[in-house]
């Protein structure tokens, strides 16, 4: 669409300046145009040649550097989810090692409370990271770009995803809370357990989804 509306505003000047310089051979064939006047005239001409050309080379200018932008943010959609993947691993490593299981090494009440705190930590960068992703995605229609109808849902999918596995983290890291800092039992730990891990199931289908496809495949210009 940018390519004709281009195209459009440009064929005007060309043709008016195709049918200044016919204008002007024309006058100088038929011995209508002084000699003496051939500078000014030719000074004419090349001032709208020029002006087009100004005016061409800004619009490419103009059509690369949209483009050059649109590739960015979509470059930015993909670091995200790269930053939300890397963050979902560290959260699950630091979880999977404090989550009470039979035979498991119970770590020292120092080490279950640094643990704890890196969570909350993770927990934020998580929310943040997403928070990003929702930004970036809306800002791609600003460059002309947007996901593929695959990847819009498999992004609302991760959104989905995502919230869950939030919820389920702010429980379960309360119930550990309680086992490792109260002393208190809790029986809803295997319960918060199980979303939790289904929702990082279903988050890590949809990254590798996504890489096995090309930037062509989730994006569309």
């Amino acid at each position: 669409m940018a390519a004709i509306s281009n195209r459009r505003f440009i064929q005007p000047i060309l043709v008016a300046c195709s049918f200044a310089t016919g204008l002007f051979f024309g006058l100088v064939a038929k011995g209508l145009l002084n000699p003496s006047g051939w500078a000014e005239t030719l000074s004419g001409v090349s001032t709208v040649i020029a002006l087009i050309l100004a005016i061409a080379t800004y619009i490419g200018w103009h059509k690369q550097k949209i483009r050059e932008d649109a590739y960015s943010t979509k470059k930015l959609y993909i670091s995200t989810l790269v930053q939300i993947e890397s963050t979902t691993i560290q959260i699950a490593n630091l979880l999977f090692n404090l989550i009470p299981e039979a035979g498991m090494l119970v770590p020292s009440d120092s080490q279950a409370k640094s643990s704890l705190e890196k969570i909350v930590d993770k927990n934020n960068e998580l929310k943040l990271h997403a928070q990003s992703l929702i930004s970036v995605n809306s800002e791609l229609g600003f460059w002309g770009a947007s996901l593929t109808p695959d990847s819009a849902t498999e992004h609302a999918t991760l959104m989905n995803s995502i919230n869950e596995y939030l919820t389920s983290l702010h429980h379960l890291h309360n119930c550990l809370i309680n086992f490792y800092i109260h002393r208190s039992s809790d029986n809803t730990i295997e319960q918060w357990k199980i979303r939790f891990i289904e929702a990082n199931k279903t988050i890590f289908n949809l990254f590798n989804s996504r890489k096995r496809k090309s930037m062509s495949t989730v994006f569309l210009d």
